[in-house]
């Protein structure tokens, strides 16, 4: 599941989306996400869905906090597996809460979403293997 995982992370970061005038991989929104939120001392902006700047910025950090999640279940800081797994769960939940602000908001242009949901196949994809290994891991041992 070590690979999977991996494979799922990269596959969230390679997600195009659109800014500006120009596209880019997701995984700049999480590098100016923590720039962003540090300046603003590690306080949240109010959330309005027809800005852009704060639409990204909680993208962002859904973003990277479940990548970090499914990477602290990677790492062998954590010894027992269904923790484990509790935790790559919580972090799958964050990249879909991310995935789905980046591809069903009230965007005004509609071919950003197009471009967003086509490069986010791989990581539907993957994370739902993901979600089905550990769902069969969880009904073999049990949690």
């Amino acid at each position: 599941m070590k690979k999977l995982k991996i494979w799922v992370i990269i596959s969230f970061s390679l997600i195009i989306i659109g800014r500006g005038h120009g596209i880019g991989p997701l995984i700049f929104i999480d590098i100016f996400s923590i720039n962003q939120f540090i300046e603003n001392g590690f306080t949240l902006p109010n959330y309005n869905d027809d800005d852009s700047e704060n639409h990204f910025f909680i993208v962002g950090l859904f973003s990277l906090l479940g990548k970090l999640l499914i990477l602290l279940s990677i790492l062998k800081l954590i010894k027992k597996e269904k923790y484990k797994i509790l935790i790559s769960f919580i972090g799958l939940l964050c990249l879909f809460i991310s995935f789905y602000k980046l591809t069903f908001q009230n965007w005004n242009d509609g071919i950003l979403k197009v471009i967003v949901l086509v490069t986010g196949i791989p990581f539907l994809i993957s994370s739902c293997f993901l979600f089905t290994k550990s769902i069969d891991f969880i009904k073999k041992n049990g949690l």
